[in-house]
């Protein structure tokens, strides 16, 4: 049979390797949170870009059609 002693510190010591697991799991979560975040940021900075790029093309397009328009007449 172990001491009382020995049952103290052997709970204390599963408790800290629980606790210590459990704040590495938070730690990862969070990282993985911070890269899904990241990824959605420049997801949405390239779909703005690519907008951009849509209405500036749309707008030269137009420019075009009326200066074509404008040489015709």
């Amino acid at each position: 049979m172990l001491s009382s002693s020995t049952e103290e510190s052997s709970v204390t010591a599963t408790l800290r390797t629980k606790r210590d697991a459990a704040a590495e799991m938070e730690m990862e979560e969070e990282i993985e949170w911070r890269l899904k975040e990241m990824e959605g940021g420049r997801r949405e900075a390239e779909t703005g870009l690519e907008m951009v790029k849509r209405r500036k093309y749309g707008e030269d397009e137009e420019r075009e059609k009326k200066n074509y328009k404008c040489t015709v007449w």
